[in-house]
């Protein structure tokens, strides 16, 4: 078994702590708990932003809060996501790994903000990754 990251056995301590899933088999019960989850923290993250956006910043006293409010609500997304990949027993590091590597691979290129892939990109490979870890 791989080395879990901090990030992960922070989440799985949580897991465990509040008896929540872990290292389950795959349930669709399970995984439409896990959208709802996640769609609730994504839209608390889109609030955030949206509370902050065409704010002056040399105008705006409450300023620092906001940013701090925007990165409390990031970091909730990426707690509900690694409750995912724990709750399923998925190799989350492993996986992200492999989609940094496949995201190198792209040119400098953008398009709208967005790194344009080359005609020969190949993505990242999940294969055995999904097996409980």
């Amino acid at each position: 078994m791989a080395k879990r990251s901090k990030l992960v056995n922070l989440v799985r301590q949580f897991h465990t702590a509040r008896d929540l899933t872990i290292d389950a088999e795959y349930s669709e019960e399970e995984m439409h708990r896990r959208i709802r989850l996640i769609t609730e923290e994504v839209e608390e993250f889109a609030g955030a932003c949206y509370d902050i956006a065409g704010l002056d910043p040399e105008k705006t006293t409450g300023m620092s809060h906001l940013k701090e409010h925007i990165l409390h609500e990031m970091v909730d997304v990426v707690y509900v996501v690694l409750g995912t990949a724990v709750a399923f027993g998925w190799d989350f590091d492993e996986a992200f790994a492999r989609v940094h590597a496949a995201n190198m691979s792209k040119t400098d290129e953008q398009i709208d903000g967005k790194i344009v892939k080359p005609e020969d990109f190949e993505a990242a490979d999940m294969t055995g990754l999904c097996d409980p870890v």
